[in-house]
Protein backbone atom coordinates (compact mmCIF):
# COMPACT_ATOMS: atom_id res chain seq x y z
CA UNK A 1 0.00 0.00 0.00
CA UNK A 2 1.56 3.22 -1.13
CA UNK A 3 1.46 6.07 1.54
CA UNK A 4 -1.38 8.29 0.65
CA UNK A 5 -0.51 11.37 3.45
CA UNK A 6 -0.72 14.53 1.57
CA UNK A 7 -0.63 13.03 -2.11
CA UNK A 8 -3.70 13.88 -4.81
CA UNK A 9 -5.64 11.24 -6.43
CA UNK A 10 -5.44 10.54 -10.59
CA UNK A 11 -8.98 11.07 -11.37
CA UNK A 12 -10.69 13.53 -13.85
CA UNK A 13 -14.20 14.10 -13.53
CA UNK A 14 -16.21 15.82 -16.12
CA UNK A 15 -19.72 17.18 -15.69
CA UNK A 16 -21.06 18.56 -19.25
CA UNK A 17 -23.83 20.65 -19.56
CA UNK A 18 -25.51 21.36 -22.98
CA UNK A 19 -27.62 24.56 -23.63
CA UNK A 20 -29.98 23.93 -26.93
CA UNK A 21 -31.35 26.83 -28.07
CA UNK A 22 -35.13 26.85 -28.65
CA UNK A 23 -36.73 27.88 -32.70
CA UNK A 24 -38.41 31.08 -32.82
CA UNK A 25 -41.71 32.18 -31.84
CA UNK A 26 -44.17 33.95 -33.26
CA UNK A 27 -44.91 35.82 -29.86
CA UNK A 28 -42.49 38.69 -29.22
CA UNK A 29 -43.19 38.53 -25.44
CA UNK A 30 -42.02 34.88 -25.64
CA UNK A 31 -38.55 33.81 -23.99
CA UNK A 32 -36.51 31.91 -26.11
CA UNK A 33 -35.57 28.51 -24.10
CA UNK A 34 -32.81 26.07 -24.38
CA UNK A 35 -31.91 22.42 -23.41
CA UNK A 36 -29.63 21.83 -20.57
CA UNK A 37 -28.40 17.94 -20.28
CA UNK A 38 -26.00 17.48 -16.95
CA UNK A 39 -23.73 14.56 -17.42
CA UNK A 40 -20.41 13.51 -15.66
CA UNK A 41 -17.44 11.07 -16.99
CA UNK A 42 -14.22 10.46 -14.78
CA UNK A 43 -11.05 8.37 -15.08
CA UNK A 44 -10.06 6.34 -12.13
CA UNK A 45 -7.44 6.51 -9.59
CA UNK A 46 -6.10 3.04 -9.42
CA UNK A 47 -6.00 2.87 -5.01
CA UNK A 48 -9.69 4.45 -4.96
CA UNK A 49 -12.68 1.99 -6.60
CA UNK A 50 -15.16 4.28 -5.93
CA UNK A 51 -15.71 8.17 -5.33
CA UNK A 52 -19.77 8.99 -4.86
CA UNK A 53 -20.60 12.64 -5.37
CA UNK A 54 -24.20 13.57 -4.45
CA UNK A 55 -25.47 17.26 -5.76
CA UNK A 56 -29.19 18.54 -5.35
CA UNK A 57 -29.09 21.64 -6.53
CA UNK A 58 -27.38 22.99 -9.44
CA UNK A 59 -27.36 27.02 -10.69
CA UNK A 60 -26.28 29.41 -13.85
CA UNK A 61 -26.49 33.12 -12.52
CA UNK A 62 -28.12 35.13 -15.26
CA UNK A 63 -27.55 38.66 -16.05
CA UNK A 64 -30.51 40.22 -16.22
CA UNK A 65 -29.57 43.90 -17.94
CA UNK A 66 -26.51 45.58 -19.13
CA UNK A 67 -24.99 46.23 -16.07
CA UNK A 68 -22.96 43.60 -14.88
CA UNK A 69 -24.06 44.25 -11.16
CA UNK A 70 -27.85 42.77 -12.08
CA UNK A 71 -28.23 38.99 -11.95
CA UNK A 72 -30.09 36.48 -10.70
CA UNK A 73 -29.86 32.65 -10.27
CA UNK A 74 -31.18 30.24 -12.39
CA UNK A 75 -32.27 26.53 -11.59
CA UNK A 76 -30.38 24.09 -14.02
CA UNK A 77 -31.14 20.94 -11.74
CA UNK A 78 -33.09 20.81 -8.43
CA UNK A 79 -33.11 16.68 -8.16
CA UNK A 80 -30.48 14.69 -5.96
CA UNK A 81 -28.39 13.04 -7.95
CA UNK A 82 -25.32 11.05 -7.07
CA UNK A 83 -23.04 9.51 -9.23
CA UNK A 84 -19.68 7.31 -8.96
CA UNK A 85 -16.73 8.94 -10.67
CA UNK A 86 -14.75 5.83 -10.96
CA UNK A 87 -18.46 3.88 -12.27
CA UNK A 88 -18.20 6.34 -15.16
CA UNK A 89 -14.72 6.35 -15.94
CA UNK A 90 -14.13 7.37 -19.70
CA UNK A 91 -18.35 8.12 -20.55
CA UNK A 92 -20.55 10.83 -20.06
CA UNK A 93 -23.26 9.94 -18.08
CA UNK A 94 -26.33 12.59 -18.16
CA UNK A 95 -27.69 13.62 -14.51
CA UNK A 96 -30.61 15.78 -15.96
CA UNK A 97 -32.40 18.01 -18.49
CA UNK A 98 -34.16 21.29 -18.61
CA UNK A 99 -35.25 24.45 -20.27
CA UNK A 100 -33.59 27.62 -19.99
CA UNK A 101 -33.74 31.26 -20.77
CA UNK A 102 -31.32 32.39 -23.08
CA UNK A 103 -29.06 34.73 -21.80
CA UNK A 104 -25.80 35.32 -20.86
CA UNK A 105 -24.39 33.38 -18.06
CA UNK A 106 -21.54 35.13 -15.50
CA UNK A 107 -20.97 32.60 -13.85
CA UNK A 108 -22.18 28.13 -12.44
CA UNK A 109 -22.59 26.33 -9.20
CA UNK A 110 -23.16 22.92 -8.05
CA UNK A 111 -24.43 22.20 -4.56
CA UNK A 112 -22.65 18.82 -3.30
CA UNK A 113 -24.28 17.56 -0.20
CA UNK A 114 -21.56 14.76 0.04
CA UNK A 115 -18.48 13.50 -1.39
CA UNK A 116 -17.59 9.12 -0.32
CA UNK A 117 -14.64 7.97 -1.09
CA UNK A 118 -13.76 4.61 -0.87
CA UNK A 119 -9.82 4.44 -0.25
CA UNK A 120 -8.48 0.95 0.02
CA UNK A 121 -11.57 -0.87 0.82
CA UNK A 122 -12.56 1.50 3.20
CA UNK A 123 -15.51 4.05 2.98
CA UNK A 124 -14.62 7.48 3.80
CA UNK A 125 -16.71 10.46 3.66
CA UNK A 126 -14.90 13.73 2.65
CA UNK A 127 -15.15 16.97 3.96
CA UNK A 128 -16.35 19.33 1.11
CA UNK A 129 -15.36 23.01 2.09
CA UNK A 130 -18.35 25.52 1.56
CA UNK A 131 -20.45 22.63 -0.07
CA UNK A 132 -20.61 24.56 -3.46
CA UNK A 133 -18.59 23.96 -6.49
CA UNK A 134 -18.38 27.69 -7.97
CA UNK A 135 -17.29 28.33 -11.62
CA UNK A 136 -16.79 32.40 -12.71
CA UNK A 137 -16.67 32.34 -16.51
CA UNK A 138 -19.13 34.38 -18.41
CA UNK A 139 -20.84 32.46 -21.38
CA UNK A 140 -23.93 33.50 -23.99
CA UNK A 141 -26.74 31.01 -24.71
CA UNK A 142 -28.08 32.23 -28.22
CA UNK A 143 -31.56 30.74 -29.61
CA UNK A 144 -30.93 28.51 -32.15
CA UNK A 145 -27.84 27.63 -30.86
CA UNK A 146 -26.36 24.56 -29.05
CA UNK A 147 -23.61 25.58 -26.47
CA UNK A 148 -21.99 22.61 -24.31
CA UNK A 149 -20.45 24.08 -21.04
CA UNK A 150 -17.94 21.24 -19.51
CA UNK A 151 -16.86 20.99 -15.61
CA UNK A 152 -13.21 19.49 -16.02
CA UNK A 153 -11.75 18.94 -12.59
CA UNK A 154 -8.17 17.89 -11.78
CA UNK A 155 -8.87 14.85 -9.43
CA UNK A 156 -5.11 15.20 -9.02
CA UNK A 157 -5.49 18.23 -7.36
CA UNK A 158 -8.81 17.71 -5.66
CA UNK A 159 -9.15 15.12 -3.22
CA UNK A 160 -6.23 14.92 -0.33
CA UNK A 161 -5.84 12.37 2.64
CA UNK A 162 -4.57 14.47 5.41
CA UNK A 163 -2.18 13.06 8.23
CA UNK A 164 -5.04 12.10 10.40
CA UNK A 165 -6.87 10.29 7.59
CA UNK A 166 -9.06 13.29 7.14
CA UNK A 167 -9.83 13.09 3.20
CA UNK A 168 -11.31 16.67 2.26
CA UNK A 169 -12.62 17.28 -1.48
CA UNK A 170 -11.02 20.49 -2.69
CA UNK A 171 -12.44 20.97 -6.35
CA UNK A 172 -10.28 21.62 -8.45
CA UNK A 173 -11.73 22.68 -11.95
CA UNK A 174 -12.14 24.41 -15.40
CA UNK A 175 -15.59 25.35 -16.97
CA UNK A 176 -14.98 24.73 -20.79
CA UNK A 177 -17.50 26.06 -23.38
CA UNK A 178 -17.33 24.71 -26.69
CA UNK A 179 -19.98 24.61 -29.68
CA UNK A 180 -22.57 21.72 -29.84
CA UNK A 181 -21.41 19.89 -32.90
CA UNK A 182 -17.72 19.52 -31.80
CA UNK A 183 -16.81 16.22 -29.78
CA UNK A 184 -15.60 16.13 -26.16
CA UNK A 185 -12.14 16.21 -25.35
CA UNK A 186 -11.02 16.58 -21.19
CA UNK A 187 -8.15 19.18 -21.21
CA UNK A 188 -7.38 17.55 -17.67
CA UNK A 189 -3.47 16.29 -17.82
CA UNK A 190 -1.66 13.37 -15.58
CA UNK A 191 0.70 14.76 -13.50
CA UNK A 192 3.39 12.77 -15.68
CA UNK A 193 2.08 14.68 -18.42
CA UNK A 194 2.35 17.94 -16.45
CA UNK A 195 5.46 17.99 -15.40
CA UNK A 196 6.77 17.29 -18.99
CA UNK A 197 4.76 20.27 -20.42
CA UNK A 198 6.34 22.31 -17.44
CA UNK A 199 9.96 20.67 -18.34
CA UNK A 200 8.95 22.43 -22.26
CA UNK A 201 7.77 25.44 -20.80
CA UNK A 202 4.33 25.45 -21.51
CA UNK A 203 2.52 24.07 -18.60
CA UNK A 204 0.20 25.71 -16.70
CA UNK A 205 2.34 25.81 -14.01
CA UNK A 206 5.74 26.46 -13.01
CA UNK A 207 7.90 24.00 -10.80
CA UNK A 208 9.48 26.85 -9.10
CA UNK A 209 5.87 28.00 -7.52
CA UNK A 210 4.93 26.38 -3.92
CA UNK A 211 1.45 24.64 -3.57
CA UNK A 212 0.13 28.41 -2.35
CA UNK A 213 1.07 29.99 -5.78
CA UNK A 214 0.00 28.85 -9.55
CA UNK A 215 0.20 30.64 -12.26
CA UNK A 216 0.64 30.31 -16.34
CA UNK A 217 3.09 31.40 -19.07
CA UNK A 218 0.49 34.47 -19.87
CA UNK A 219 0.73 36.09 -16.82
CA UNK A 220 -2.67 34.94 -15.14
CA UNK A 221 -1.59 33.91 -11.23
CA UNK A 222 -3.06 33.37 -8.07
CA UNK A 223 -0.79 33.82 -5.37
CA UNK A 224 -1.76 33.49 -1.35
CA UNK A 225 0.43 35.38 0.93
CA UNK A 226 -1.28 34.95 4.13
CA UNK A 227 -1.74 32.23 5.69
CA UNK A 228 1.71 30.96 4.25
CA UNK A 229 0.66 27.16 5.08
CA UNK A 230 -2.67 25.97 3.59
CA UNK A 231 -3.57 24.16 6.60
CA UNK A 232 -2.85 26.28 9.69
CA UNK A 233 -3.68 26.18 13.73
CA UNK A 234 -4.40 29.75 15.14
CA UNK A 235 -5.88 30.73 18.99
CA UNK A 236 -7.77 33.60 17.96
CA UNK A 237 -11.03 33.42 16.10
CA UNK A 238 -10.34 35.29 13.46
CA UNK A 239 -7.88 35.38 10.50
CA UNK A 240 -6.46 37.50 8.20
CA UNK A 241 -6.42 36.04 4.28
CA UNK A 242 -4.73 38.19 1.87
CA UNK A 243 -2.88 37.09 -1.39
CA UNK A 244 -2.02 38.76 -4.58
CA UNK A 245 -3.55 37.76 -8.66
CA UNK A 246 -3.53 39.73 -12.50
CA UNK A 247 -4.70 42.96 -12.08
CA UNK A 248 -8.11 42.35 -14.32
CA UNK A 249 -8.66 38.96 -12.26
CA UNK A 250 -12.05 38.46 -9.82
CA UNK A 251 -11.49 37.21 -6.73
CA UNK A 252 -13.78 35.42 -4.00
CA UNK A 253 -13.39 34.11 -0.73
CA UNK A 254 -15.82 31.93 0.49
CA UNK A 255 -19.00 32.87 -0.57
CA UNK A 256 -18.27 36.42 -1.15
CA UNK A 257 -16.06 38.85 -4.06
CA UNK A 258 -13.22 40.80 -2.64
CA UNK A 259 -12.23 44.25 -4.00
CA UNK A 260 -9.03 43.09 -6.00
CA UNK A 261 -6.42 46.71 -5.53
CA UNK A 262 -4.64 47.95 -8.88
CA UNK A 263 -1.52 46.37 -7.63
CA UNK A 264 -3.26 43.04 -8.11
CA UNK A 265 -3.14 42.50 -4.12
CA UNK A 266 -6.34 41.69 -2.07
CA UNK A 267 -7.30 40.75 1.49
CA UNK A 268 -10.18 39.80 3.90
CA UNK A 269 -10.61 39.24 7.75
CA UNK A 270 -12.64 36.24 8.42
CA UNK A 271 -14.36 34.73 11.52
CA UNK A 272 -13.91 31.21 12.60
CA UNK A 273 -15.62 28.60 14.73
CA UNK A 274 -14.49 26.19 17.11
CA UNK A 275 -12.85 23.63 15.29
CA UNK A 276 -12.02 23.05 11.49
CA UNK A 277 -12.86 25.76 8.91
CA UNK A 278 -12.61 25.76 5.34
CA UNK A 279 -12.10 28.71 2.73
CA UNK A 280 -11.78 28.89 -0.86
CA UNK A 281 -9.91 31.68 -2.66
CA UNK A 282 -11.13 31.52 -6.29
CA UNK A 283 -9.24 33.72 -9.24
CA UNK A 284 -10.70 34.02 -12.50
CA UNK A 285 -10.54 36.05 -15.89
CA UNK A 286 -13.09 36.46 -18.34
CA UNK A 287 -11.57 33.81 -20.47
CA UNK A 288 -12.29 29.87 -19.15
CA UNK A 289 -8.84 29.88 -16.59
CA UNK A 290 -9.70 29.98 -12.97
CA UNK A 291 -7.26 29.07 -9.55
CA UNK A 292 -8.25 28.25 -6.66
CA UNK A 293 -7.50 27.47 -3.41
CA UNK A 294 -8.86 25.72 -0.21
CA UNK A 295 -7.73 26.71 3.32
CA UNK A 296 -7.96 24.49 6.43
CA UNK A 297 -8.04 26.62 9.12
CA UNK A 298 -8.34 25.13 12.63
CA UNK A 299 -9.58 27.23 15.98
CA UNK A 300 -8.29 26.13 18.99
CA UNK A 301 -9.33 28.54 21.31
Amino acid sequence: MRNLIARVLSFVAVSSIIFIGACGDDDASAVDKGIIIIGVTDKPDEDISAIVVTTNLIEGNVRTSESENESDWQILLNVEKSFDLIEVAGVEKTLGEAEIPAATYNQIRMHVTSVVVTLNGKDVEAKVPSGIIKLVRPFKVKAEEKIVVTFDFDAEKSVVVTGSDTVIFKPVVKLLVRKGNEPFRAETTTREEEKAEEKKGKGESTSEFSPMIYGDEDGFFLKISNPEQPEVIVETDTILIAGETSVDAAVSIGDEFVDVNLDGTFEKVVNLEDGINFFEVIASISSEQQYNQVLTVIYTP
